[in-house]
């Protein structure tokens, strides 16, 4: 445990605290990327994000992977996927976001989310993309790809995309339509496919 929380103070260089259950290995591993041999394998894990020693989001994920000494930069995996959720002073989620894939790089603070990211903000509308950056240094979000909001009075699709990590102010770069929420027929809103070709 101790030297989980050595690699734990180069997370973001934030404050995190994990949970985890089942096994997990740490230092030279099997799983090899390229050149690089992961430092540290973690399953089942849970763990508690802080900003200026204020807990703001819970993440959870199957499997955590990092690549520390043999990495040029030293960054984090999550082949099989990943769960966020803001949290308050309550430890009551606020907002999520999940990805099938994700890959964190410590230094710069920086996240790519891949493939049916998903978000939930405070407000109740829903996100969804192929390809999300989050850089938590600036609390901004942004992406190139494909983007569907959900809003309560209607639906937006374009390409391009800049947002405060809140989700509470955002911007589409190009817009593709807007569509009247009345104008869907079926009781319960299909979730979209989204294509990667359409980008």
């Amino acid at each position: 445990m101790r030297h989980i929380l050595n690699f734990l103070s180069l997370f973001l260089g934030i404050c995190l605290l994990i949970s985890c259950s089942g096994n997990s290995h740490i230092g030279p591993a099997d799983a090899v990327e390229g050149e690089e041999i992961a430092t540290m394998i973690t399953y089942d894990a849970t763990m508690l994000i802080s900003d200026s020693g204020v807990i703001k989001y819970r993440a959870i994920t199957p499997t955590w992977v990092r690549y520390g000494d043999e990495a040029k930069e030293p960054y984090q995996y999550f082949p099989d996927g990943i769960e966020f959720e803001q949290i308050d002073s309550s430890f009551e989620a606020t907002e999520t976001i999940v990805a099938d894939t994700a890959y964190n790089w410590e230094n710069p603070q920086l996240w790519h989310l891949i493939n049916n990211v998903k978000v939930t903000s405070v407000k109740g509308e829903k996100f969804l993309t192929n390809d999300l950056y989050w850089d938590m240094r600036r609390h901004k979000v942004y992406s190139d790809s494909f983007i569907h909001i959900e809003r309560m009075d209607n639906i937006i699709e374009g390409y391009g995309f800049t947002s405060t990590d809140d989700f509470s102010q955002y911007e589409i770069k190009q817009t593709s339509g807007v569509f009247p929420v009345e104008e869907k027929t079926d009781a319960q809103p299909a979730t979209p496919t989204i294509e990667e070709g359409a980008e």
